[in-house]
């Protein structure tokens, strides 16, 4: 885990160790639900070594595949993920993890956002999810597969970020968006879990109704339809509401 002084350093960045806290019980769910389930948050740089994801590779190698940690993507270096901004950042809550590897498909999103020069390191910019399990499914199925330990375990981490980070800007994307009013009382549609919001913690229910008016934004990983002229263009006008957002906060 962390070193002696309670950090680790990975291509100019230094996690901070109550991120890392925040984190570290999410280990406990690795392997139990079928990979497909397993836990994943945005780790520093490109995700390119269990450091990265705040983790020792001399005692969490096991966790190395349930990561699906990739070759080193120099494009995202200084990218602080989930793991390594400081207070007063400004924060991106989207959905829950992509079945798939990162970066993946979320790549250029995250580095034209949290990282547009690649500078080393980039912004003070924090990027979590909502749900920290990976599964079945993409924003319409945010809970498909997720039963309520791991949406108490999510908002347990979440809070925890929260918590530590004091925020001065969140941003919410619109897929966690309607995973947080599916689950308020007042809600018309209710999630599969929804029905259950009477389990949820005050802490819970405090975090997601502070959460529930907070900005919308697109997700990092818009949909588009038709080939790459369409598909830049869509990305160049999630990537400049992005921006306008931040642009006050940086």
């Amino acid at each position: 885990m962390p070193n002696s002084n309670n950090s680790t350093r990975t291509a100019g960045l230094r996690a901070n160790p109550d991120l890392i806290a925040a984190h570290l019980p999410l280990t406990n769910f690795f392997g139990k639900d079928g990979a497909s389930f397993d836990p994943w948050w945005w780790p520093m740089n490109s995700g390119g070594s269990l450091e990265d994801y705040g983790l020792d590779s001399r005692t969490h190698r096991e966790y190395g595949s349930s990561l699906r940690i990739g070759p080193p993507d120099p494009r995202l270096s200084g990218c602080r993920g989930s793991i390594g901004a400081l207070p007063g950042c400004a924060v991106i809550i989207t959905t829950r993890p992509s079945s798939g590897s990162y970066p993946g498909n979320s790549g250029i999103m995250v580095q034209a956002v949290s990282n547009p020069n690649a500078a080393n390191p980039g912004p003070n910019i924090h990027i979590t999810d909502l749900v920290k399990f990976r599964g079945i499914g993409g924003d319409a199925a945010f809970d498909r597969g997720v039963d309520m330990g791991m949406w108490k375990a999510s908002l347990d981490c979440l809070f925890a970020e929260l918590e530590a980070l004091e925020p001065s800007l969140i941003l919410v994307s619109k897929g966690a968006s309607s995973a947080i009013f599916s689950w308020l009382p007042r809600s018309a549609r209710k999630s599969a879990f929804g029905r259950w919001h009477d389990q949820l913690s005050t802490q819970h229910r405090q975090l997601l109704g502070r959460l529930a008016i907070c900005p919308v934004v697109p997700s990092l990983t818009p949909k588009y339809f038709g080939g790459p002229d369409e598909a830049e263009r869509v990305r160049r006008k999630v990537i400049a509401e992005y921006h306008q957002h931040l642009s006050r906060h940086l």
